[in-house]
């Protein structure tokens, strides 16, 4: 709570807590889909998406130096072919733009595309393994993550700090109760210890 008020804030993502085996493999195929089509894009397949975010965009077709520039910056980039290959994408980059884009404007929307497609490939990566998150070596500047538990049964530290408050005022927190099997146990051990 800021001055009163709940503030959402982003987190970092974090794999559900059960992941049902039939997920986990269409997370795996899904891996191999995009790893085969990790590829930079071929120059076929970029000329074939310029002229259609071309056609798009308002106003005259642009001249054919703009598109082939757009191809040739495109190639050159090498961005990944699945990012070509996906309809929607194309969809999201032509309604940032009315007219037809400069490398300058083109190339910080297929950038944010680019780390899309990377972070959906690494989260399914994860759901593949069942949501066992392996840390990139030598990735020293990336925010390190917190190794609490996956998914709904961790909570952040501000959830935390609100349960604690909330114990202190109503009396602490209840105790823990033992498992079912342990009690089992220690009953089965006090009986068998009375029998004597």
């Amino acid at each position: 709570m800021v001055d009163g008020a709940w503030v959402m804030r982003p987190s970092d993502w974090k794999p559900p807590a059960v992941i049902p085996l039939e997920t986990q493999q269409e997370a795996a195929t899904a891996v191999a889909w995009l790893r085969d089509r990790s590829a930079p894009v071929p120059v076929d397949v970029a000329e074939r998406w310029v002229a259609h975010l071309a056609k798009r965009m308002a106003g005259d077709m642009p001249s054919e130096t703009k598109l082939a520039t757009a191809v040739t910056d495109i190639v050159e980039e090498g961005y990944p072919a699945a990012m070509f290959q996906d309809l929607e994408m194309l969809r999201r980059v032509a309604r940032q733009f009315k007219w037809f884009p400069g490398w300058a404007e083109l190339a910080p929307a297929l950038d944010a595309e680019r780390d899309r497609l990377r972070q959906a490939f690494e989260r399914l990566a994860v759901i593949a393994r069942g949501g066992e998150v392996r840390r990139r070596p030598g990735n020293q500047n990336r925010r390190q993550q917190d190794d609490s538990p996956a998914g709904p049964r961790s909570m952040s530290e501000s959830t935390e700090r609100l349960m604690e408050e909330f114990w202190a005022k109503n009396g602490g927190r209840p105790v823990r109760r033992k498992p079912a099997e342990t009690i089992d146990n220690e009953l089965d051990d006090t009986s068998v210890g009375n029998a004597r």
